[in-house]
């Protein structure tokens, strides 16, 4: 297997993890929010968790779409 590939599909599946975790951390906040709706605490930090949520979702988009290219000019990784 191409030495590149490899490398971008740990890359891609660590993206995912994080992406995962993040988007869980989000829901979590969520709950806080509906919990304690007066709390600006809670929805300033529900902000900033969206922020990096969507942070993280873009990078692992943007290497999941890499690595189809990736896979497509090269079909023996398929």
């Amino acid at each position: 297997m191409n030495h590149k590939f490899v490398r971008l599909h740990k890359a891609c599946s660590k993206s995912l993890d994080t992406f995962h975790i993040e988007s869980h951390q989000t829901l979590n906040l969520l709950a806080a929010v509906n919990l304690f709706p007066q709390s600006t605490e809670n929805k300033t930090a529900l902000q900033f968790q969206t922020d990096r949520e969507k942070s993280e979702q873009t990078a692992y988009r943007r290497r999941r779409r890499e690595l189809v290219r990736l896979a497509s000019a090269e079909p023996e990784h398929l």
